[in-house]
């Protein structure tokens, strides 16, 4: 599916698509950092994509795998009290916490 961005008033910004070229993110989860970025899970790709409003993607967080600050199906996406953003980790049947970089 599409992820469709608006305003806090309900404008609609952006159409983004779902699957995301060139970097082929199949989007599943998604959290606004409230700094202009949106993260989106790439539940086939196994990393987090941080990306502006317009869909340019800016980096990426975690690598495909199973170890420390690797994702197998990442999913869900929040953030905690203190500014990390915890991943459902759902192939590894964990969450993990990663620290956001600065854009």
């Amino acid at each position: 599916g599409n992820i469709h961005v608006f305003t806090k008033t309900g404008q609609h910004i952006t159409t983004i698509e779902g699957n995301i070229p060139p970097h082929n993110i199949n989007a599943d989860g998604l959290v606004y950092d409230g700094h202009g970025n949106l993260l989106v899970s790439d539940y086939t790709g196994g990393r987090v994509a941080v990306m502006q409003e317009t869909g340019d993607v800016q980096c990426f967080i975690g690598t495909p795998g199973t170890g420390p600050g690797q994702l197998d199906r990442p999913m869900g996406l929040t953030f905690t009290r203190d500014g990390h953003l915890a991943v459902c980790d759902s192939g590894n049947k964990r969450i993990q916490l990663f620290t956001i970089p600065k854009i």
